[in-house]
């Protein structure tokens, strides 16, 4: 196979396995260990399911920068747009106040820069000792 064609294939795998990633991360997060989290949930279930979507988001940025075959941050920031879609159904279909899933939302998208960022900065410190 060409190298065009194969790193074409790790760019998308790499968005859309990071948005996989954080999606398992949070179905696991809100079905699995804490239940439906609501604006009247309890602090304990908010604290909770925010750091499993931290978590996820992290998780999502950094395996969508490690797959990704060149420019990590942005195959990161392209979960976002998976986001984004996954956002709108949400508010669409969700009873909750728009700032209670808006807020989520940027939590968890602010999450997954961060774990491309950090995979990004970590690359980019290698490459450099590497050179060295």
């Amino acid at each position: 196979m060409p190298k065009g064609v194969i790193a074409a294939l790790r760019s998308i795998a790499a968005v859309v396995g990071g948005y996989l990633i954080v999606a398992a991360g949070t179905i696991l997060t809100f079905n699995v260990l804490v239940g439906q989290v609501t604006i009247n949930s309890s602090s304990l279930q908010l604290m909770v399911g925010t750091i499993g979507a931290i978590i996820s988001g992290l998780a999502g940025g950094g395996i969508a920068a490690l797959v990704a075959p060149r420019l990590p941050f942005l195959h990161a920031a392209g979960v976002l747009i998976l986001l984004a879609i996954d956002t709108a159904s949400v508010l669409a279909k969700g009873p909750g106040p728009v700032w209670f899933d808006l807020a989520g939302s940027i939590i968890l998208a602010l999450a997954v820069l961060l774990g491309g960022w950090i995979i990004a900065s970590r690359d980019r410190a290698f490459a450099v000792s590497a050179a060295v």
